[in-house]
């Protein structure tokens, strides 16, 4: 760092200090992430210009605040349903709004399980919020068998709702 306004310049080395405890969250935290599940969008995004009137009332459902939480795109088999949703997530994530994807497979319905879906919603926000993070991690460092629960009520109470109730605090 040179600091201006001394006599002599000051040039000072600021070598990174590895912050352990960091290191152990995120080996705590990579925990949550299943292994080896892909779980990002397969089919192609909309192509541009296509489908506008969907994504304008996609974009004032973002944009309502007393709007229900979750956005349901129903529609027959091929019609373009899964190509809406990759738009959707690359507008989100470019628009740093993205909290968490997960695309269901048919193929690999026996992965892709509820209990993969929170864990893997968990691990993408603990890794954007902070204050979710030291919640995640104090909860797994509890109970590490959280990440195994047949319960998927109970497991998405301690992964998602109690974090982001605590994050809200």
């Amino acid at each position: 760092m040179l600091q201006v306004g001394s006599l002599s310049p000051v040039v000072t080395s600021s070598k990174r200090e590895i912050d352990y405890s960091s290191v152990a969250s995120n080996h705590t935290l990579a925990k949550l992430k299943p292994s080896n599940l892909e779980c990002g969008p397969r089919v192609a995004e909309c192509m541009d210009g296509t489908r506008r009137d969907i994504f304008a009332r996609i974009d004032e459902w973002i944009a309502d605040p007393e709007a229900p939480n979750i956005l349901w795109i129903k529609g027959y088999p091929g019609i373009g349903k899964s190509a809406i949703a990759s738009s959707l997530v690359d507008r989100l994530r470019l628009s740093k709004r993205l909290g968490s994807s997960f695309f269901f497979q048919r193929e690999r319905s026996t992965v892709m399980t509820p209990n993969a879906l929170w864990r893997v919603i968990a691990y993408d926000l603990s890794r954007q919020y902070s204050s979710i993070r030291r919640h995640l991690v104090a909860a797994l460092e509890t109970d590490e068998t959280i990440i195994n629960a047949v319960n998927i009520d109970k497991l998405f109470r301690q992964l998602i709702q109690e974090p982001l109730m605590a994050a809200k605090e």
